[in-house]
């Protein structure tokens, strides 16, 4: 089986509290926009990582660009959030469990991240048609 590269994202409207999206693409054409409830930008970016991980086959790599999320889950990082505490344990059991540590998550610059990208276009779509969609993300980085 060959191995895939996944790119990850998640976004949230700090001006509609818990409206939130992800976004999810491989190199094998997968496309995935999603809105999701969450409490903050960072709980989105795990959302992200975790469906991506639900996604991937052992010996993938996953790219997001968010350090916090990256750094705690493969960096040594510590969780200091209560908030993000279960999104982080769920993901290191998937780690763990589905994929025994065979998995690569890595971190990206946003400018290079095809999710990131694909979100930011959602942002400047739905500010243009003046929010129709119901998706303002003012906290994407």
């Amino acid at each position: 089986m060959s191995k895939i590269i996944w790119f990850c994202d998640g976004g949230y409207d700090n001006l509609r509290k818990r409206n939130g999206i992800y976004c999810i693409v491989n190199d094998n054409g997968f496309k995935r926009v999603q809105k999701i409830l969450v409490e903050s930008s960072n709980e989105a970016e795990y959302f992200a990582i975790i469906e991506s991980l639900i996604l991937a086959n052992p010996g993938d790599t996953i790219y997001s660009d968010s350090q916090l999320i990256v750094n705690q889950l493969v960096g040594g990082w510590k969780v200091k959030s209560d908030n993000l505490y279960h999104f982080w344990y769920e993901a290191c059991e998937l780690i763990e469990s589905k994929f025994k540590g065979n998995i690569n998550i890595t971190w990206i610059p946003r400018d290079v991240n095809k999710a990131g990208i694909i979100l930011d276009r959602e942002k400047r779509k739905a500010i243009r048609n003046k929010n129709k969609a119901g998706i303002i993300l003012e906290n994407l980085k």
